[in-house]
């Protein structure tokens, strides 16, 4: 594969984490490791801490029903 643009690579990692899809952002992640350079970082941060706040949003939505 040739070398791609490393911030249209991330853009679109950012475009696909925004739609909530984490399994797909992952997966381009992992395949442009190399054309990503320092960005890979930038991205796995990313993805922690949207995971991270989707966990946490889950609770609460969890939390709220839970309590009566």
């Amino acid at each position: 594969m040739a070398n791609l643009d490393a911030g249209k690579i991330f853009e679109e990692i950012k475009e696909v984490v925004a739609k909530g899809d984490f399994d797909q952002a992952k997966a381009l992640l992992e395949s442009h490791k190399d054309d990503l350079g320092p960005l890979f970082d930038q991205g796995k941060a990313l993805l922690s801490n949207q995971a991270d706040n989707a966990e946490g949003l889950l609770n609460k939505v969890k939390g709220f029903f839970d309590k009566k």
